[in-house]
């Protein structure tokens, strides 16, 4: 039996990875593939390349998907040893991999290059496969992907990868300002998806709200507008738009029947890369489901969406003007948050 050791931290896992798991798959009766890892260097070289962090378990659960149909490979996590000065014992964590398998390794692969030496020296036994059996030749790396960020290398990354790098783009304001025009046109724009607002979807499938809007639909809408995100995010390019969210559903709430729990703990795992805030200075269209067409109206129902905001410490970026002037000044905001 040939019994092969991949081991990577797969901050991000690219199709390089993906190309060594599959050859050695072919190769190996028993492929171990180890995640490397550590909570506070991990961040720290995330920080340092102004890159997303994503925990162990996220980078597992990725080779994991890949690897489902192969029975006979293994996906361990392991956490780093670190030496009194912060710095990796590379030797001790190796030592830790090897102990955590309790198997004679008889081939390595495409590994950390610091572990690739170690290994090396600690068990010259070892066959080395790394630059055997290239299915395709990748040049990529990890680091080059942080540093010179995820855009740049979009078409290096597995498609199961790419939805954790999505940037969310949320679009909010009160009724009439124009949230559902823009984001329609700005996944056009940017060739993407884009989420609905739930709340009107369900509305119009219900034929309308007037006197059967209860109470209880609300955190309907803020599930059913969530798990519509989820869906999305999973085929789109780089960039996903949605229209509303759970603290404006939570504002429809309070205007029609009060505050609701529900909505105030889902409000408090809402997370968008923008926020981009439409003032309601255009003007304004009846179609039959919206209420709050008087002047007065507006502007304080804008007020008061902008409190509740303002009191999650929601950092929008307020948007006005003509549809030609909000669009312009939205895909200024949006390519700002491109550049990494």
């Amino acid at each position: 039996m040939k019994r092969g050791l991949i081991i990577g931290k797969y901050m991000p896992m690219h199709m390089g990875h993906v190309n060594a798991i599959l050859k050695a798959s072919y190769i190996s009766d028993e492929l171990y593939v180890v995640v490397i890892h550590h909570p506070d260097i991990d961040r720290e070289i995330c920080e340092r390349d102004h890159f997303k962090y994503l925990v162990p378990e996220i980078r597992a659960r990725w080779i994991t998907g890949l690897t489902k149909e192969m029975d006979h490979i293994n996906i361990i996590q392991v956490e780093e040893v670190v030496s009194q000065d912060g710095k990796i014992d590379f030797e001790a964590t190796t030592k830790k991999v090897f102990d955590t398998i309790g198997k004679k390794i008889d081939a390595l692969f495409h590994t950390d290059l610091n572990y690739f030496r170690t290994i090396r020296e600690m068990h010259p036994e070892i066959e080395s496969l790394l630059d055997q059996y290239d299915f395709k030749k990748f040049t990529i790396s990890s680091t080059q992907i942080r540093e010179e960020g995820v855009f740049e290398h979009w078409d290096d990354l597995p498609a199961f990868v790419r939805p954790y790098y999505v940037k969310k783009v949320v679009i909010v304001g009160t009724e009439s300002s124009g949230k559902s025009t823009l984001t329609r046109n700005l996944a056009k724009l940017y060739n993407t998806n884009y989420v609905e607002e739930y709340g009107r979807v369900l509305c119009e499938n219900m034929g309308g709200y007037e006197g059967i809007f209860t109470p209880d639909l609300f955190p309907m809408i803020a599930y059913g507008h969530k798990m519509d995100e989820f869906e999305k995010i999973r085929y789109s390019n780089k960039l996903l738009f949605v229209d509303t969210e759970i603290i404006v559903t939570q504002y429809f709430s309070e205007l029609f029947s009060g505050k609701d729990p529900i909505l105030e703990s889902m409000a408090e795992h809402n997370y968008y890369d923008l926020w981009i805030y439409l003032e309601p200075d255009v003007a304004w269209v009846s179609d039959g489901f919206r209420t709050y067409g008087r002047e007065e109206d507006r502007r304080s129902n804008n007020e008061k969406l902008k409190t509740m905001l303002d009191e999650r410490g929601i950092a929008y970026q307020a948007v006005s003007g003509s549809y030609i002037d909000r669009i312009t000044e939205a895909v200024k905001l949006i390519d700002k948050i491109l550049e990494k």
